[in-house]
């Protein structure tokens, strides 16, 4: 592997780390605790554009007592703003979190 990669592959690591943690704490109420967060993610979206800003989606992780640190929710948010304009799809977060449902 070359070293240059090291730094990408940690962080690659660490948020996958990061989103492991976030499908634990939901699943420990069973399909429920999914589907209260992907509501509490639509009641956040005031102008309901399926788009989150920052404070929306940490407002969210917070309000649902999912336990991780303001820094990994900017990780996480980081990732998911790939074009970095202050917001992320919820859609498609719910779709990382949750997968494909059946």
């Amino acid at each position: 592997m070359d070293t240059k990669d090291a730094p990408h592959q940690n962080q690659l690591r660490d948020i996958e780390s990061i989103i492991l943690r976030i499908k634990k704490r939901l699943a420990t109420k069973g399909t429920k605790g999914f589907l209260l967060f992907e509501k509490a993610m639509k009641n956040a979206d005031l102008d309901r554009d399926t788009l989150l800003n920052y404070e929306e989606f940490r407002q969210v992780i917070k309000d649902q007592r999912i336990d991780i640190t303001n820094t990994e929710i900017d990780h996480i948010f980081n990732v998911f703003d790939e074009q970095s304009t202050n917001l992320i799809s919820f859609p498609e977060f719910m779709f990382t979190i949750r997968g494909k449902m059946p």
